[in-house]
């Protein structure tokens, strides 16, 4: 209480008094109305879901997570946890009994047995989707148009065979339609709801209240449970006592459920290891980048990412982008709706889970080859129906910009790639690079510009970068001048090469104007661009050139 006036609660308050204000009369008369009419097994099955069922919501409603891991265990609205386990299988108990109803019903119309399979498929696929969220794959029009239409369906073959049966026989149909009708409130209505947040008449929230997360999954866990009491009661009223074993199966059918979704769960892959490329970035979402794997490429095959817990998952997604370094244009990308399918590695801080994402990147024909590439990673936010971009605020990787990491960068090879390391080369370096080839003119007017054609290759892939220089000196005088550049320019730099590469280049070169007239001597070599420190070369019969210069010739200037 705020000044006697405004009542200040919290959104976990209001959440406790909601599951009270809910159960409570739901139990009551169910107590009063339904449990009585059970078999003594029935019974025992009923009151055991219900324990269990109160028993996950009072501990997620009641526990304060610690860590994230807890959080992600206990909590009510997210998948492949303990009460997403516990509600997928009270709902496969639903779906079996309506199979066990319908096999020792046989000499029941055919219509009603065939009524009880079509249930029993309802109940089993909601189940199925109440721990896997398939609905994370679709977008949020599909998924509720098509299990609005699915539940429409049985809801109304249900009151149809709910007509057309006796009155005094017809108490677990209509527990039947109240519970659908529950489950449809939850999943439909109140999921739909907008948050309550901040002053709601003498009512103050402490932040708010989100209704399509836990209170949603509260109602449907009791229509779960009261669909359970209507097949519960109408196996109860058998023609003929049910035998021990059946009881026994259905027990079995619950312990076997359990075992088939841990089974399939992607939690049980926790031994997968980390990423090839661990990374950590971190967005303005509190999304995180902890890492990638590539494909023989090098293009990035899987993202392993965390992604919040307190919003809207289909809100999130991320982009690759494949960008030629030198034009600064996409040559392809991939964007995607983040989800959380696959929970592979317990890493990050403590047990906070990281999932990982396929990444399929298309790449068009018409992709340029021996070209640098970027490999670029962004993540956004679909906000007011805009894709906003997340800037970075925090990463071990380079970022192109404020919103896009650098994962790495490639050069797709081309399709021809000959031996270049030929012994007919005219020049091998001891790097492993080899000048197969060079052309250029015989005579050149000083201030014009020549150009010449150099051809390399090598069998063995690049590793850092190199500069090529060119001198050229007078024979006479011994004046020289030269130019530097990367051997295959700035679209293919030597740490991109790669084995099999066959590449050729051409150079344009201004000779300087005032230059003087003569013959003179052409060189040409490598050097590291990171210490300016030349690569011995070697000539066809394996003997070093000297200075690690390589004669080119001889070229002519004129005045």
């Amino acid at each position: 209480m705020n000044g006697g006036a405004e009542i200040v609660v919290s959104p976990e308050t209001l959440l406790r008094l909601f599951a009270i204000l809910l159960f409570v009369p739901a139990v009551l008369l169910a107590f009063r109305r339904v449990i009585p009419s059970l078999s003594p097994a029935a019974k025992r099955l009923a009151v055991f879901m219900l324990a269990a069922q109160l028993l996950v919501i009072a501990v997620a409603l009641g526990h304060n997570a610690e860590s994230s891991y807890a959080f992600w265990l206990w909590h009510l609205d997210l998948e492949w946890n303990i009460p997403s386990l516990l509600a997928s299988t009270q709902l496969a108990l639903v779906g079996g009994i309506a199979l066990a109803l319908a096999w020792i019903g046989r000499g029941d119309p055919v219509a009603h047995r065939l009524y009880l399979v079509a249930l029993a498929v309802f109940f089993l696929i909601l189940s199925l989707e109440e721990f896997f969220s398939w609905k994370d794959s679709m977008s949020e029009t599909d998924w509720r148009s098509n299990y609005a239409i699915l539940g429409a369906a049985v809801f109304i073959a249900t009151a149809l065979y709910a007509a057309h049966t006796p009155k005094r026989a017809r108490a677990w149909l209509t527990l039947l339609l109240i519970a659908l009708s529950v489950i449809a409130i939850g999943g439909g209505v109140i999921d739909s709801l907008p948050e309550a947040c901040g002053d709601l008449g003498l009512l103050r929230i402490e932040g708010c209240l989100y209704f399509n997360r836990s209170p949603e999954e509260i109602v449907e866990m009791l229509g779960g449970w009261l669909a359970l009491l209507a097949m519960l009661n109408r196996l109860s009223r058998a023609t003929a006592p049910l035998p021990p074993r059946i009881w026994w199966l259905l027990c079995l059918l619950a312990a076997f459920w359990i075992l088939l979704l841990i089974h399939f769960s992607p939690v049980k892959d926790l031994e997968v290891p980390p990423p090839a490329q661990p990374a950590s970035v971190q967005f303005e979402s509190n999304a995180q980048l902890h890492g990638f794997q590539t494909d023989k490429r090098g293009l990035p095959a899987i993202a392993f990412m965390f992604l919040p817990y307190d919003v809207d998952i289909k809100q999130f997604g991320f982009s690759v982008h494949i960008v030629d370094q030198l034009s600064g244009d996409s040559v392809a990308s991939r964007e995607t709706v983040a989800h959380r399918r696959y929970v592979v590695w317990p890493g990050g801080r403590g047990y906070e889970p990281v999932y990982a994402q396929a990444i399929d990147i298309a790449l068009p024909p018409e992709t340029p080859v021996n070209r640098a590439l970027w490999v670029l990673f962004s993540h956004w936010r679909e906000i007011d129906g805009q894709f906003v971009p997340q800037a970075v605020v925090a990463s071990d990787l380079r970022l192109l910009n404020e919103t896009q990491v650098v994962l790495g960068e490639l050069a797709l090879p081309a399709e021809s790639t000959s031996s270049t390391a030929s012994t007919l080369a005219l020049a091998v370096f001891e790097n492993g690079f080899a000048l197969n080839h060079v052309d250029m003119p015989e005579r050149a007017r000083a201030g014009a510009t020549v150009k010449l054609s150099f051809n390399w290759g090598t069998e063995v892939p690049g590793s850092e970068d190199y500069a090529q220089f060119l001198h050229f000196v007078n024979n006479d005088s011994g004046a020289q001048w030269g130019h530097d550049q990367q051997p295959l320019g700035p679209r293919l730099p030597t740490r991109l090469w790669y084995s099999g590469l066959r590449d050729s280049e051409t150079w344009e070169v201004t000779v300087p104007a005032n230059i003087a007239a003569g013959n003179y001597a052409v060189f040409t070599g490598l050097y590291r661009a990171s210490d300016l420190v030349r690569v011995a070369a070697r000539d066809p019969d394996g003997m070093p050139y000297a200075d690690a210069r390589v004669p080119l010739g001889e070229m002519i200037v004129e005045a």
